[in-house]
């Protein structure tokens, strides 16, 4: 089926649905590849009986959904927006970062649950020991949230024979100047799956200056910053996120509580081929 044809299909399923029925599945995101994509997996799978609606964010739309009792969530802002303005449903948000879901049940801790895009800081450690040449110092920027992650990945540093740079950071105040400061004495940087450093917004002003000096990124949040310039990371596998919340979907829409918070399954190693060329790095096999 052509994407113009899937849209199309699903696009209807918001304006044939009518009132929302209480058993209902809403899916909310801000990419439209992502919820179509997921749209597309999770239709055949609903029991009978079940209807599915979905919304992206953006359209000028504030996000309701009467009567739903599930809604299926892809980035923060669809999160957000689906514990406000569905406060009868239960929100089951995929490839988040751990600390945006915490986040968010500091407030309702019972409606929110979901698959967390992290990777264990051993398996990016694992990626610097790939580069070639390898980096010695190791500069790792935290925000105030992050603490705990930026010690966890200190251990692991220097457990594979790197020498951690801790870089405390604060999101609202010159956030890049810590790793300034340093940049001419390190030679890669480790991003940390930390939301309050890496939005959209700021992530292109840490590519800008790294690449600047010559010094590669590895980590970040999700497969969309490795496109956007990040060198390499261990990222979550989006069809592997939507297999699982496939074989959650029992328990998602059953009465009882939310499955736990759980890592996405398969996480796989990516790499900007242009970045590493453009900074004379290359990705060896086994490190």
């Amino acid at each position: 089926m052509s994407r113009l044809v899937l849209s199309l299909v699903l696009g209807l399923l918001v304006l044939i649905a009518g009132p929302a029925r209480a058993e209902d599945v809403w899916l909310l995101g801000s990419d439209e590849d992502e919820v179509l994509a997921l749209a597309a997996a999770l239709r055949p799978a609903l029991p009978p009986g079940k209807t599915m609606a979905l919304q992206r964010l953006g359209d000028g739309a504030g996000v309701q959904c009467p009567g739903a009792s599930l809604v299926l969530t892809v980035d923060v802002p669809s999160t957000r927006a689906a514990l406000r303005g569905c406060p009868q449903a239960r929100v089951w948000a995929i490839g988040l970062p751990s600390m945006s879901i915490d986040a968010f049940r500091l407030d309702d801790p019972e409606r929110l649950s979901g698959l967390v895009s992290d990777q264990p800081p051993a398996r990016q450690v694992a990626l610097l020991n790939a580069l070639r040449p390898r980096p010695r110092q190791v500069a790792v920027p935290y925000s105030p949230i992050a603490e705990g992650q930026a010690r966890a990945a200190a251990r692991a540093l220097r457990a594979g024979g790197f020498q951690p740079i801790l870089l405390p950071s604060q999101p609202e105040s010159q956030p890049l100047r810590p790793l300034r400061e340093v940049l001419g004495e390190v030679q890669a940087v480790l991003a940390l799956p930390d939301p309050a450093l890496y939005h959209e917004g700021l992530l292109k002003h840490w590519l800008l200056m790294t690449a600047r000096e010559g010094v590669p990124m590895i980590g970040g949040l999700c497969l969309k910053d490795v496109r956007r310039g990040v060198a390499a990371a261990v990222v979550h596998s989006d069809k592997a996120a939507i297999r699982q919340t496939l074989r959650l979907l029992p328990e998602l829409l059953g009465s009882g509580p939310l499955p736990e918070i759980q890592p996405v399954d398969e996480p796989r190693v990516v790499h900007n081929p242009v970045m590493l060329d453009r900074l004379g790095l290359r990705l060896v096999e086994g490190g």
